[in-house]
């Protein structure tokens, strides 16, 4: 009886841990970023017509408002792992080239680092952005 309930205990305190270094990683990303910039498939600099924000919530999803149109997903984050997923994104009119090469290469996307409040998101292309410090 009383190893059945050691069992059961060492059991959930093992799932509780897994759980607990799941939500500090999706709490590092967890907030708004800036874009800074942006590279292709090619690693050509996309020129950024405006001030884009991809902001993570801490519930494993993000959003991204583009030129006109705004975007949202899920995502799914194990360190060094980064997935995109689930985009959708409204279309009342026509975003940039810009807009679509960095929803393309979110959607690519498949590692990110983050060096003090410096996120690089890396998979076919790259996008670099920094921590937004709101008040």
């Amino acid at each position: 009886m009383w190893l059945t309930i050691l069992l059961i205990f060492l059991l959930s305190s093992l799932l509780s841990l897994v759980g607990y270094k799941k939500n500090q990683e999706d709490s590092v990303l967890t907030g708004k970023w800036e874009i800074r910039s942006v590279y292709d498939t090619e690693q050509k600099n996309v020129q950024l017509p405006i001030k884009y924000v991809l902001e993570f919530t801490s519930d494993s999803s993000y959003r991204i408002k583009l030129d006109v149109n705004g975007c949202q997903g899920s995502v799914s984050i194990e360190k060094p792992k980064l997935t995109f997923q689930k985009i959708t994104c409204t279309k009342a009119c026509c975003d940039s080239e810009a807009s679509d090469s960095i929803v393309d290469i979110l959607l690519r996307s498949n590692e990110y680092a983050i060096t003090n409040d410096t996120l690089n998101i890396i998979g076919e292309g790259q996008v670099k952005l920094i921590r937004l410090n709101e008040k």
